[in-house]
């Protein structure tokens, strides 16, 4: 069931890579840690965390969780990174930077200014709460009236950030953590129209953030960790319909945040 593979970048000895990366195909926020330990060039065995009860069992609810995730993460979330002899790091803003301090490659997600460093994590913490966020409660939420703020708080503060990109990417030619942060989301919005095919709503990209899109996409880092348009729109329908059973549906039904999860 759960699944190793090694790096879709770096053809790794899959037996000798140092870092294992506890991951989960249709998870947004391990595809952030994803993209990132493909950016800064390190090689990692990729390895399913968890997978959806319903591809074990059809009909089934909620998720089956490996059990070395649940022994190296006792929360049982991916992405879960370990390093070989080091403690695990979870959370997924902190694997991208965890990442991004293993780089191999001299790449870095994070500026190389003190104060351009705290501005990205910043606005990192912001795209989290003020897009990503608000992106789940559109599907989450039962009462059309709440939908529609949920979707039009997604619009406005993608217009916003839109505003704040320096082009073609945020702080210009390099990805940083704030581009890590905001594209498996915006993703599963504009290729996978996950809005769209269950509440018949769009988002409109401006000029910048269609350029920056573009430019994210067709990143090799990125490329490499896209999944099934299908399949993830299939991986949501219990988000839509009201019976996920995860720690972000549960924040969000109980009247909290997804980040709050």
């Amino acid at each position: 069931v759960f699944r190793t593979q090694g790096s879709a970048l770096r053809v790794a000895n899959m037996a000798q890579a140092p870092v294992l990366f506890y991951s989960g195909w249709f998870c947004p926020y391990a595809q952030r840690a994803w993209i990132a330990l493909n950016q800064c060039g390190v090689e990692y065995r990729l390895e399913e965390g968890m997978v959806r009860s319903d591809e074990i069992t059809p009909g089934a609810l909620g998720y089956q969780k490996n059990p070395k995730l649940l022994e190296a993460n006792p929360k049982g979330l991916v992405p879960t990174i370990i390093q070989e002899g080091q403690r695990p790091v979870y959370e997924s803003l902190i694997c991208v930077e965890y990442a991004s301090d293993l780089s191999k490659n001299g790449k870095s997600l994070l500026p190389p200014h003190p104060a351009d460093r705290a501005h990205a994590r910043i606005q990192a913490d912001w795209v989290n709460k003020n897009i990503c966020s608000t992106f789940l409660p559109v599907l989450l939420k039962r009462e059309p009236e709440e939908q529609l703020a949920s979707f039009q708080l997604v619009q406005q503060n993608l217009d916003t950030l839109s505003e704040m990109i320096k082009g073609p990417l945020y702080f210009g030619d390099e990805m940083s953590i704030v581009d890590v942060a905001l594209f498996p989301f915006l993703y599963r919005i504009i290729d996978v129209k996950m809005l769209e095919h269950f509440r018949n709503m769009t988002v409109k990209l401006t000029p910048k953030l269609e350029t920056w899109y573009a430019a994210m996409k067709a990143n090799p880092a990125v490329t490499s960790t896209l999944q099934d348009n299908a399949k993830l729109l299939e991986s949501m329908a219990q988000y839509a319909d009201g019976t996920a059973q995860s720690a972000a549906a549960d924040a969000v039904r109980s009247g909290g945040a997804a980040h709050d999860a």
